[in-house]
């Protein structure tokens, strides 16, 4: 059977903080949605780290965040004007459920507004020397059409320094399900990635990104206790349902 990483345009499969097993077309950036909220993620954690914010400060939602999160179809969460939540609640949505009005909130709290985070992350990114452009938080395009691109070994880096600076971050992420409570209402979720282990590996974190014709797989599994990275980017869908259909028949 042909394996995913021959069907992807991009791939890597490598140790964290480690060697890089094995490569393929690992320079060359490709769009990405949901894998840009790593980034504000580490940033939100930093700014807890200097003390700029503590995991309690409350997020109060605005007119404009309500509106979003009703009429927007990325919006996985409805909000009332008013309601309040902490940026601890406000991480679990954005890493489990990729909370798009969460990252807008967070957003407003440590760099004031959109232009000046986009700023910031075009700092941080070169900073850290990754390659890549990041414009929205969480989603394909931005309101004025740019698109997020990150390369495979861009991701990489990003995922290494948050294990490294956050390892707690890893735990977070493969929690089966969590209760949502803010001021004003109570809501139980699952958690739509978690997976324990894929062809008996042990997962410690997995990300995945579906476009019209091609789709994204990101995960950190563990062999005897050592930390692993795998990704599969621009994976042609017209494969993943021809699989699918092979494994149903």
């Amino acid at each position: 059977m042909i394996k995913l990483s021959a069907v992807a345009q991009s791939s890597l499969f490598a140790e964290l903080n480690g060697k890089i097993i094995s490569k393929k077309n690992v320079r060359k950036t490709f769009p990405i949605s949901d894998l840009s909220r790593l980034v504000l993620i580490y940033e939100v954690l930093s700014a807890i780290r200097s003390k700029k914010i503590s995991l309690d400060t409350p997020l109060i939602v605005s007119e404009k965040i309500s509106l979003f999160s009703k009429k927007d179809r990325s919006a996985a969460m409805h909000f009332q004007i008013g309601e309040f939540f902490t940026v601890k609640q406000a991480i679990e949505i954005l890493l489990i459920m990729s909370e798009k009005s969460a990252a807008y909130l967070l957003i407003e709290k440590i760099f004031g507004n959109l232009e000046k985070w986009r700023s910031e992350t075009a700092r941080f990114l070169k900073q850290e020397k990754i390659d890549g452009l990041i414009y929205e938080p969480v989603g394909l395009m931005s309101g004025e059409g740019r698109e997020n691109l990150l390369s495979a070994i861009s991701i990489l880096k990003v995922i290494n320094k948050l294990v490294n600076d956050f390892p707690k971050i890893l735990a977070m992420t493969q929690k089966k399900q969590f209760i949502f409570q803010s001021d004003r209402q109570v809501q139980f979720y699952r958690n739509p990635s978690f997976k324990q282990r894929i062809n008996n590996l042990q997962i410690s974190a997995f990300f995945a990104e579906k476009y019209q014709k091609s789709s994204n797989f990101i995960s950190v599994f563990k062999i005897k206790d050592k930390l692993y990275l795998s990704e599969l980017l621009a994976v042609d869908n017209t494969f993943l349902i021809v699989k699918k259909r092979l494994m149903r028949s």
